[in-house]
Parts: structure tokens; C-alpha cells; sequence
């Protein structure tokens, strides 16, 4: 059964009980130190400091309907859809091994098994030279806080037993 299938017979109390699953995992307590200050400092270390970003991920899940999840899935992930993308690495051996034209059949008959991806999907791009490659995409835009760091400095905080 494929996925689509599942989520449009999904029942709407079923989709909104994987909701608050959802919802629940993105706001329980954290369990120790190490897992609080490794989401503090994943944070810090990508330079957003989106420290409520779980808060506002739970907010936004909270009005997600099954409706725009399915359409979502319809047009991002389905196989027939023209806008899905797909990422495909092939690695190519320095040696051969044997047996591998047989698993090379085999594997392009399970390929040729997949529905088309559509005409207006891109043919794939055969990279041959990776450092060639990156220096050829465009930049983006570094990372831009969500706000302020000052925003989390308290100047009036003290340290009690500390004269100064």
C-alpha cells in the first residue's frame, strides 16, 4: 500500500492523535543536561539562536489540518508528482568486484519498475568533479539570528557571595 493511500483513509481523530504525538515530542522536557546544552549550543553554533524554535514547530503543527499535509505530500513527495525532487549519488569503484553486472540487472529492473517522474522533472547532472561543481553554485545568504543575542544578556543578574 503506498503512503498516499494511507494518509487520505487516515481517519481525522487518528491524524490528530499523530498530532499530539507530534506536538508532545517537540515540547517534552528535555532529560538531562548534556541534551539541553547540545540544543543550546547547536543554536549558538549555527549563529540563528532560535532557542524557542521547538515552541513555535509545535505552534505550527498544532494548525496543520490533514487536508494541506496530503496536498503537501501530493506535490513534494508523491512519485507522479512534476515538482518532487529527488537526490540520486552513484559512487563508482576504483576495482571491480565479481558478481556485480548481475546485481547491476538486477537493480535497473526494480528502476525501471518506479513510475516516471514526470516530463518537466530535470534529467539528472553527472558530477564528475566535485570542487569543480560547488564553485560553480551560487551563494546564499549566511545565517541570520531570529533575534538579537543581546536579547538574552540580564545585566542585572548577580552572583550572590561575589563583591565587586
Amino acid at each position: 500500500m503506498r503512503y498516499a493511500d494511507t494518509l487520505e483513509k487516515m481517519s481525522e481523530t487518528k491524524f490528530e492523535g499523530h498530532k499530539r504525538s507530534l506536538i508532545v515530542r517537540c515540547l517534552e522536557k528535555l532529560r538531562n543536561l548534556d541534551q539541553e546544552s547540545t540544543r543550546h549550543w547547536n543554536q549558538i553554533t549555527n549563529e540563528y539562536y532560535d532557542f524557542e524554535l521547538a515552541q513555535r514547530d509545535a505552534a505550527q503543527i498544532k494548525l496543520l489540518t490533514k487536508p494541506e499535509v496530503i496536498e503537501f505530500f501530493n506535490q513534494r513527495l508523491n512519485h507522479a508528482s512534476n515538482q518532487r525532487a529527488r537526490l540520486s549519488i552513484h559512487l563508482q569503484a576504483q576495482g571491480k568486484a565479481e558478481g556485480v553486472d548481475k546485481r547491476q540487472e538486477e537493480a535497473q529492473k526494480k528502476a525501471d519498475e518506479e513510475p516516471s517522474p514526470g516530463d518537466t522533472v530535470k534529467t539528472a547532472e553527472d558530477i564528475t568533479d566535485v570542487r569543480l561543481y560547488k564553485a560553480g553554485l551560487a551563494a546564499s545568504s549566511g545565517a541570520r539570528p531570529v533575534k538579537d543575542i543581546n536579547e538574552y544578556e540580564d545585566m542585572d543578574a548577580t552572583l550572590e557571595g561575589v563583591s565587586g
